[in-house]
């Protein structure tokens, strides 16, 4: 069942220009025009020319300069062009390298603190048993390198999507209070390619892999402890060294929830022990599987849900699984409503094995996904369901890969802590509440690639409901075909966005939803309700304001 959290995290890709200001300058000092410098020796007596200040040598051009052995403080090489250059044994302090091509030098041995790499190339570069504490790698690529047995303690790594760190080794490094800062855009993403990683052996106690993809690196024996990350790399861990907690962080790109609920993101740190982290390995690994028990499958269909699949099948069984068991549900709650339901269920189930039985396998999908999209909508509208929603309640859904993790945690109080990480975590949050006297109020995010985001807002005096559709929604009309702007539908323990846009096929006019803004980057799918219950919510935050609320901001 991995990975139900990497989902969506796996589809992030971004293609842009390096942002023009992703590096940092040399600071203020003596400024070295270098590009007639020949040898490192002229670098070493300019710098003893200036003791104790900052020198900036712009422009130097020495592949396979040899500073072996040399004190490189508070020197800033700028545009400089050092490959095949040594630095084996030397020492620094506050070195800057700004723009600068190091592709394939040589570390080994180096002893530094406080440098910066920024918008440079490092490809190649040997950092084995090199030391290089609270040194900044910003922007700057490196690929294959070799940083096996170095001193990373206190150090960073950022970059944009021209940005690699493909096939780099981390084997055995001290990496203590270590960041990988990775986001979703364009400038943040560390590399669209930066597969292959090696931290096997690694200390990572107290660092931070934060990040929102990359989930092929390797982090086999790894001590992991006060480790920081998001809920989409619980599932890395799994040969790592569980020495302490791990710390589930709440996400940057999901900011306007700090104002849902008047927090701080500190808030949304979860600690998962190492027998949780047991329980979250055994959830990923439970297959989903449909409404009914595989084990008794007897019709083409039935046999069809439990099969396992490859090639252009390999998503069926978790995505039709699903969908089984919302048509079960419906089912459920139509056949309370109206038991005739009875009857015209066993003539779909016919009509269904029918349509399976005689269709060619490579069609089998659109014809199942068409026949159960059909049938599960006519259940829902003889379900007629409406919420109830007591005074000052809060019904949290996320996305179905969330929510269905989280539904297959065995322990309930376990259960409860995820649910309020995947708060901070989901790829999509809407949260419903009460105000009172039949008042309901939503909001959502939905986040997408190079942080695109759709937003759910309800207007300022809540939302109305309209039985014909089934949407809660504003008062006023927006869409042709709905006598309410629809927000929200609510189906069971799922939950509906109304759509962005719309077309009156009478007159050919074009209608928008302003509640409800999406992309082709960010959407809401079908939502689920998680299992938050009112002592989790508070724990959250999540309160209705003392006085009436007047829209969601």
């Amino acid at each position: 069942m991995l990975s139900r959290l990497a989902i969506v995290a796996g589809v992030f890709v971004a293609f842009a220009a390096q942002p023009a200001l992703a590096w940092q300058p040399c600071p203020k000092g003596v400024e070295i025009k270098a590009g007639a410098i020949r040898t490192v020796a002229e670098v070493v007596r300019i710098k003893r020319l200036y003791p104790e200040q900052q020198v900036n040598f712009d422009g130097l051009v020495l592949p396979h300069a040899d500073f072996s052995g040399q004190d490189i403080s508070n020197l800033c090489f700028s545009n400089a062009k050092l490959v095949h250059s040594k630095w084996t044994r030397a020492r620094g302090t506050n070195s800057r390298f700004v723009r600068a091509e190091l592709n394939a030098s040589d570390w080994r041995g180096f002893e530094g603190r406080g440098l910066e790499f920024g918008s440079s190339t490092l490809d190649r570069a040997n950092l084995s048993h090199a030391t290089f504490r609270r040194t900044r790698f910003q922007w700057t690529t490196m690929e294959q390198v070799d940083a096996s047995h170095a001193n990373l303690s206190g150090s960073s790594f950022e970059g944009g999507a021209l940005q690699s760190i493909r096939g780099a080794s981390f084997r055995s490094a001290n990496m203590t209070g270590f960041e990988f800062r990775c986001g979703l855009g364009q400038d943040d993403n560390c590399g669209q390619d930066s597969s292959d990683v090696s931290l096997a052996g690694a200390d990572l106690t107290g660092a931070a892999l934060l990040m929102a993809s990359k989930s092929d690196w390797d982090l086999t024996g790894a001590t992991i402890a006060n480790t920081r990350l998001h809920m989409i790399q619980l599932d890395w861990l799994r040969r790592s060294r569980i020495a302490g907690p791990v710390l589930v962080e709440a996400t940057s790109w999901t900011p306007a929830r700090y104002d849902w609920v008047g927090a701080k993101p500190e808030t949304g740190r979860v600690a998962l022990s190492r027998r949780e982290l047991g329980q979250v390995w055994a959830a990923l690994d439970r297959p989903e599987t449909p409404a009914f028990d595989c084990g008794r499958a007897r019709s083409v269909t039935e046999h069809y849900l439990c099969r396992e699949r490859s090639g252009d099948e390999a998503d069926a069984p978790s995505a039709f699984a699903d969908v089984d068991r919302e048509l079960n549900e419906a089912y459920v709650l139509a056949w309370r409503n109206d038991r005739s339901v009875v009857a015209t269920q066993r003539q779909w189930l016919r009509e269904r094995d029918t349509c399976m039985a005689m269709i060619e396998k490579w069609d089998r999908i659109g014809c199942f996904r068409t026949a159960y999209h059909k049938r599960t909508e006519a259940l829902w509208r003889m379900a007629e369901e409406q919420p109830d929603f007591a005074s000052g309640a809060t019904q949290i859904y996320a996305d179905q890969g969330t929510a269905g993790f989280l539904s297959a945690v065995d322990d309930p109080a376990l259960r409860r802590k995820l649910a309020r990480a995947a708060f901070w975590n989901s790829w999509q949050l809407v949260m419903i509440e009460s105000e009172g006297r039949g008042r309901l109020y939503a909001r959502g995010e939905a986040m997408g690639p190079n942080y695109h985001l759709g937003s759910l807002n309800s207007p300022e005096d809540g939302m109305v409901y309209d039985p014909i559709s089934g949407f809660y929604g504003a008062r006023e009309k927006c869409l042709a075909g709905y006598r309410v702007c629809p927000l929200v539908r609510f189906r069971g323990r799922y939950l509906e966005v109304g759509p962005e846009r719309g077309v009156d096929p009478a007159t050919g006019d074009h209608g928008i939803n302003e509640y409800v803004m999406t992309g082709a980057r960010a959407q809401f799918d079908r939502l689920v309700r998680v299992p938050l219950d009112r002592g989790d919510v508070v724990r959250l935050a999540i309160r209705p304001d003392p006085e009436p609320r007047r829209g969601m901001r």
